[in-house]
């Protein structure tokens, strides 16, 4: 009788850990999500497949409705650029894409909406360089690396392959790109090649870390054989951006000839480094008299 017993409870007790079991069985094979999907580098750029996506990025430009999205971003009407990148976004424009992160890099976040936080800019640099978009993966090296350190490393391969091919075709907007990465000792060199070739990004990188005043003493310039008059080439285009209204060209044209209007006009526009500017160089700048006077900071 109690082998019979024995023979029934170990019949019930497997009955009631089957379930318990067979549950755990499926918990051990459920797969794991995947995360983020990162392409392995695409073999290199020659020249004709560099000027290939040169030319799909520039018709990607010409979409309908992207140059009166470019115009709210220029202005600084970030939410409302946004909102005009998002119809072109939605249908894979890389460019547009790029844009919108670019927007909510630049835009305060009072100014934005909630869901455009600083942590979702990696996101859209991400989506436009599996596009294939170049701009993207220079700036995705630089917000990327909290993802994968590895994966940025290649995006920054990629984008050094393409503006180098690029740059050899004499790009202006090549040299700004390749000065952000910064994957050699020439960056400074870089700025001023793209200043002269008309590269505005570029202009202002070499105003923001040259002293123009005496450039020769501030960085190494090696470039003179290239281009003889690469300075006076970027100041005269500066001065060009200035009175076309840029406030930035404005305040770094301003200082760079001590001329007061320039800095005031900029301050007008709400430029806050201008303002400043003005501020603490009242007095030498003759009480908010003309030009000449002391140093704006």
């Amino acid at each position: 009788m109690k082998p019979f017993r024995r023979l029934i409870s170990n019949w019930l007790l497997s009955l009631i850990c089957l379930p318990l079991l067979l549950s755990a069985s499926c918990e051990q094979k459920k797969e794991v999500p995947p995360g983020p999907v990162y392409p392995a580098v695409h073999a290199d750029f020659t020249a004709s497949q560099a000027a290939m996506l040169a030319a799909q990025l520039k018709n990607e430009q010409q979409a309908p409705g992207f140059q009166q999205a470019f115009q709210l971003f220029s202005e600084a009407r970030y939410m409302e650029a946004i909102r005009a990148f998002e119809p072109l976004a939605a249908h894979g424009n890389s460019m547009a894409i790029y844009y919108i992160g670019r927007a909510i890099q630049f835009g305060r976040p009072a100014d934005l909406d909630s869901k455009y936080s600083e942590f979702v800019i990696p996101d859209y640099f991400l989506k436009a360089a599996m596009l294939d978009n170049p701009y993207a993966m220079v700036f995705l090296d630089k917000y990327g690396t909290y993802r994968s350190q590895e994966s940025t490393v290649r995006w920054r391969e990629r984008a050094y392959q393409y503006w180098t091919i690029r740059a050899a075709a004499k790009d202006p907007e090549a040299f700004s790109s390749l000065a952000i990465i910064g994957a050699d000792m020439d960056s400074i060199n870089n700025m001023a090649r793209g200043a002269y070739l008309g590269d505005t990004t570029s202009l202002f990188l070499l105003f923001n870390n040259v002293n123009m005043k005496e450039p020769k003493r501030t960085a190494i310039i090696t470039i003179d054989n290239e281009y003889p008059d690469w300075h006076e080439v970027a100041i005269s285009r500066m001065k060009v951006l200035a009175d076309q209204g840029n406030p930035l060209a404005q305040y770094k044209y301003g200082y760079y000839v001590l001329d007061y209007d320039y800095i005031r006009k900029a301050a007008d526009q709400c430029l806050p480094i201008a303002s400043f500017g003005l501020s603490i160089n009242y007095n030498n700048w003759g009480g908010g008299g003309g030009g000449g006077g002391g140093m704006i900071t």
